[in-house]
């Protein structure tokens, strides 16, 4: 089993390819993008740049994460939904998402009460397999 698992909950951004074989779990890769040096000249973490920053590296990360592994092998896709900074878990979740299959239309309150109520790492085991002709076409701009 392979899982990209994906991080944004503060001011890094970070993707990890992990693998289970034998009974043993390899680290694949694993690579972080930080936003550190904008949030030295205020002396603090400013959560809509932490967010920003992080819409800016979140597929060149996971692409960099993915360098090694074929896009078919993922199984899963695990990310951070809390705790954490609101901007910033919403990109990390919604990439997840996005990755994972295919996002049907429909009503905005019963769309916005399933995203909230149901935990990110549940949609990939609805589905089975991430969807891989998505992650491929998102992944090679």
């Amino acid at each position: 089993m392979t899982i990209l698992g994906i991080e944004t909950s503060c001011d890094e951004t970070s993707a990890s390819t992990v693998k289970k074989e034998n009974q043993k779990i390899k680290l694949v890769s694993n690579v972080i993008a930080s936003s550190l040096s904008l949030h030295a000249k205020t002396a603090g973490i400013i959560p809509e740049i932490a967010a920003r920053e992080q819409i800016k590296y979140i597929i060149p990360v996971i692409k960099e994460s993915l360098k090694d592994t074929k896009i078919s092998d993922i199984d899963a896709i695990a990310v951070t939904y809390g705790p954490g900074l609101m901007g910033s878990l919403f990109i990390g979740v919604e990439t997840a998402k996005v990755l994972s299959f295919p996002v049907p239309g429909g009503s905005s309150r019963r769309g916005a009460a399933t995203t909230i109520m149901t935990p990110p790492t549940v949609f990939s085991k609805l589905t089975g397999k991430t969807n891989g002709t998505r992650l491929k076409a998102i992944l090679r701009r």
